[in-house]
């Protein structure tokens, strides 16, 4: 009866160590952070881009739709990504900054398809102004993680 219970319990510890997220360095943690913010800061250039363009009448609003849409979808799936990353012990301001920051530029870049969508276009040149600051924002911070 002992060894079944011995042997149960190194079970459930041999299958239980398998769930958990392994912790990366400090600077594999940084620099994990520091690219997704790279990465979101392209995709808030992106956005910034189709706005131009389309208030410039030389995109479709279907198509800046689309774009926009992929870049929130690309901005989803990066925040996933390093809010999923185990952070290592002493960086949760940096965590909390990072996944803000992030947070930030996906509502900033829907707001702006929301907009594209509504044609409000009243409401663009406000939203260009945002998306520069936004993005130059997010450059800063990841410059500092390096």
């Amino acid at each position: 009866m002992n060894i079944a219970r011995l042997a149960a319990g190194l079970l459930v510890l041999v299958l239980g160590s398998g769930c958990v997220p392994a912790t990366p360095s400090s600077s594999e943690w940084a620099g994990q952070a520091s690219r997704a913010l790279d990465s979101v800061a392209g995709e808030v250039a992106t956005a910034r881009i189709v706005l131009r363009e389309h208030r410039e009448d030389d995109l479709l609003a279907k198509v800046a739709v689309v774009m926009l849409a992929d870049s929130e979808e690309a901005i989803g799936k990066t925040s996933d990504d390093i809010t999923t990353t185990q952070r290592p012990p002493g960086h949760t301001r940096q965590y909390d900054k990072v996944t803000a920051e992030i947070d930030q530029a996906s509502s900033l870049v829907t707001e702006v398809r929301t907009a594209v969508v509504a044609g409000d276009e009243a409401a663009l040149p406000a939203l260009d102004s945002k998306l520069r600051r936004e993005e130059q924002d997010l450059s800063d911070l990841a410059g500092a993680l390096r």
